[in-house]
């Protein structure tokens, strides 16, 4: 994740807790959060907030930033299934397996990551559609 996306995040931290953070804390954060999704971040942040009064731990918001990201890679799995990118019923299972225990194979995530943006629209576009009803 860029510097500029994490602060960002970290932003979003401060103004929901109430918590101001020095340069030397952010720069000590983003060690841990550089290699990050930038929006499974965001998602992480916001879901914690939703969760928990107290300001999230970088533990927390790791394992917060992991089940985010399965959840995402799950929904994922359910496009490939609708466009027949599984031959087997074995392979379907498999990945599963391979989300759950955080063990996606390099070449599995690369396709999957070829689904994020179809994902990304598809939420968005339902959110667009409920946000309308309300």
């Amino acid at each position: 994740m860029k510097k500029i996306d994490f602060l960002k995040g970290m932003k979003m931290i401060t103004n929901f807790y109430n918590k101001d953070f020095d340069e030397e804390q952010l720069n000590e954060w983003y060690f841990f959060f550089e290699d990050i999704n930038a929006n499974d971040f965001y998602k992480a942040i916001k879901k914690s907030a939703k969760e928990s009064k107290f300001i999230p731990t970088i533990n927390d918001l790791l394992n917060q930033i992991k089940s985010v990201a399965n959840e995402d890679y799950m929904k994922i799995v359910d496009l490939m299934i609708k466009d027949g990118y599984f031959h087997d019923p074995r392979e379907i299972e498999k990945t599963y397996h391979f989300i759950e225990e955080g063990i996606i194979p390099s070449w599995l995530k690369a396709d999957m990551d070829k689904y994020r943006p179809r994902l990304e629209l598809e939420t968005s576009q339902r959110l667009a559609i409920e946000n309308k009803s309300n």
